[in-house]
């Protein structure tokens, strides 16, 4: 038997998703990807760093309580510097002040449960996004699957699954990794990545398939 776990995500700070295909200008995803989900999941959980085989086991959806605001910082990383030979350059930051979100997971009952329980008591201490991003986890909660059809959804949708009709940001996320096999190891070889549409909530032209969790319905 499924359940889902909801918890709330409060970045008391700044938080960045950084796209991975940017350079000397670092923009930020609006939402955590589901990588960096599961990447925080698997901290609390204690599992190890290179561990992705329970992410084929959960189901993640993300939600918007307060985006933030979005600011322009500049960073200093290590990184050789040929104008005097330093290794050290400057470059400028995408960053979120206190956004809030909320997490959707879903998997087996007693995954879940124990997920649930990390959540509130992490193995290792949690962060999102880079590894000094503080993240507070609030109101966490396990829920049984109730599946409903609706025309409103309140977290991020993938793109396949509906037309929205009210204003969306339409972002692609990391949402898995890719690997080969091996002989007998398997070898992560890159990211996968899916269009989402982003909004505190989705009106929809036609009724999709999502999970009611109290007053909300998500997709994952």
């Amino acid at each position: 038997m499924d359940a889902i776990v909801k918890a709330t995500l409060e970045v008391p700070f700044w938080c960045s998703f950084r796209m991975p295909t940017a350079v000397n200008y670092h923009p930020t995803y609006p939402v955590p990807p589901i990588t960096t989900v599961y990447g925080m999941i698997a901290c609390a959980m204690g599992w190890p760093s290179d561990n992705y085989l329970e992410f084929e086991n959960l189901k993640i959806g993300i939600a918007i309580v307060d985006s933030g605001d979005r600011i322009d910082a500049y960073s200093r990383i290590i990184k050789w510097d040929r104008r005097d030979k330093n290794m050290r350059t400057l470059l400028m930051r995408h960053k979120l002040l206190q956004p809030v979100y909320q997490i959707f997971v879903k998997g087996e009952k007693i995954l879940i449960e124990n997920i649930a329980k990390a959540l509130v008591e992490p193995f290792f201490p949690l962060y999102l996004g880079e590894s000094d991003d503080i993240v507070e986890i609030k109101d966490v909660k396990v829920f049984p699957v109730q599946k409903v059809s609706t025309l409103k959804v309140n977290s991020i949708l993938p793109q396949e699954m509906g037309r929205p009709i009210n204003k969306v940001e339409l972002v692609h996320l990391p949402v898995g990794f890719l690997a080969e096999e091996l002989g007998k190891k398997r070898v992560w070889s890159g990211v996968n990545y899916q269009g989402y549409y982003i909004a505190e909530e989705i009106i929809l032209d036609t009724p999709v398939e999502a999970y009611q969790l109290g007053e909300m319905r998500v997709v994952m």
